[in-house]
């Protein structure tokens, strides 16, 4: 039975799609199988024939709104399958394609949008997927999990022995969502299993319960995030939890954590493993009344390079407990304890951005061509802009202009 029973003995089955490019728009069109835009699928039978699509389908998404359900099932989300490939963001009837930001929404407000507490419990669910499955060019909104302790925007589920679910996250917005365990994603590797998906081009903004949550207690929860900005999160903006013989050892490339209010980072590695990479990361503007308000770190090695942390604001910026955060080449403010020092840090009391709102980096900025370049392969910066002008600079943005460098006065110039 699909949304409504059908009249009748018999309940009439829609076949699922394989080997084949299915497109889809909000009302449907034509004869409604997804064969071309002309007779594009209806948003109305999409959860059915994504859930039930070969690993070889590709999914094509027009411009609007999309919904799990017609219906009030709060238990209902977009399942993605193992293999299976969806790209948002294309102007019906043609090849034109707008993926950041997407003109195709993926919503978890099924009911009434007065409130929040009959959204679905969350938007989007992978469960054991490859990293050949995708999910490209779309916004994430409305997911609302209070009751299972999950999350609202996307929840990655890897978890359980042998089990493993890494897929592609592109070109994507997860905006005002509401979990327990990151509101934004949940990528649950624990009890052996593998959560560890590939992130690029990514925003989580304005999501309650964190941006993101690293699940791999006794387990293993290590994503990749490259050019990903966690803004304005009500909530931890990356926790990463390698306990209990667990590993959580994400690598950050290209990333912006600017605004949380509880904290950027925390990194719990109790009897395991937590041993997050950050290069070229700028941690700005993050607010919290306990110590660690940029990285918080428990029984794990966090490692700096290249980057920017600044004008945090709660007692203590950096808070290590049996840890070691190692930080080199990156600009701080003076007077920050509970690190490491790996050398080639620059400190300073003067901003280094163009403005406390804007973290790219003014022409005075001593973080420019000041950071090592042979820890950085990126072709382009989280702005988009090409990654190394020099030397590359510390943080997640490249400035592109001019330096305002030191200027050498003649001698006898002021007589």
């Amino acid at each position: 039975m699909y949304e409504r029973i059908d009249m009748g003995a018999f309940e009439y089955q829609m076949a699922g799609f394989c080997n084949k490019v299915v497109y889809v728009t909000p009302g449907g069109a034509g004869m409604q199988d997804g064969s071309s835009w002309a007779n594009a699928l209806s948003s109305s039978f999409l959860q059915e024939m994504i859930s039930t699509a070969c690993s070889s389908v590709t999914f094509l998404l027009g411009a609007g709104l999309y919904k799990p359900t017609i219906g009030a099932d709060r238990s209902r989300s977009f399942f993605i399958p193992s293999g299976v490939q969806i790209y948002g963001g294309y102007v019906a009837g043609t090849t034109t394609c707008t993926t950041f930001p997407s003109s195709t929404t993926l919503s978890g407000e099924i009911a009434d949008l007065s409130t929040n507490w009959d959204n679905s419990n969350y938007v989007v669910k992978f469960k054991n997927a490859s990293s050949q499955t995708r999910l490209d060019g779309v916004v994430i909104t409305g997911g609302s999990d209070k009751l299972l302790d999950t999350s609202g925007g996307i929840q990655n589920d890897g978890s359980g022995s042998g089990n493993s679910s890494s897929p592609s996250l592109t070109n994507i917005i997860l905006i005002r969502n509401d979990g327990f365990y990151g509101g934004g994603l949940y990528n649950m590797g624990r009890n052996g299993g593998n959560a560890s998906p590939m992130l690029t081009n990514v925003l989580f903004i304005n999501n309650a319960g964190g941006g993101i949550y690293n699940d791999g207690y006794a387990g293993t929860s290590s994503p990749v995030l490259t050019n990903v900005r966690i803004e304005a999160n009500y909530g931890t903006g990356m926790h990463n939890d390698g306990t209990e013989g667990g590993t959580s050892n994400p690598v950050l490339t290209n990333v912006c954590f600017q605004g949380n209010e509880h904290r950027a980072i925390r990194n719990i590695g109790t009897n395991g493993t937590c041993s997050p990479l950050l290069t070229n990361v700028t941690i700005l503007n993050n607010t919290y009344h306990s110590p660690g308000v940029a990285v918080y770190s428990t029984a794990s090695t966090p490692r700096l390079i290249n980057c920017v942390v600044f004008r945090n604001k709660g007692s203590q910026t950096f808070y290590s407990s049996n840890s070691t955060l190692t930080v080199e080449y990156s600009l701080l403010e003076p007077g920050l304890t509970d690190y490491t020092d790996g050398g080639n840090n620059i400190t300073t009391t003067i901003s280094p951005f163009v403005s406390d709102n804007d973290p790219q980096l003014n022409a005075c900025s001593p973080a420019i061509d000041a950071g090592n370049n042979s820890l950085n392969t990126t072709l382009t910066d989280l702005a988009g802009n090409p990654r190394r002008q020099r030397t590359i600079d510390m943080g997640a943005f490249e400035f592109q202009g001019t330096t305002m460098g030191m200027v050498t006065i003649p001698d006898g110039f002021l007589g």
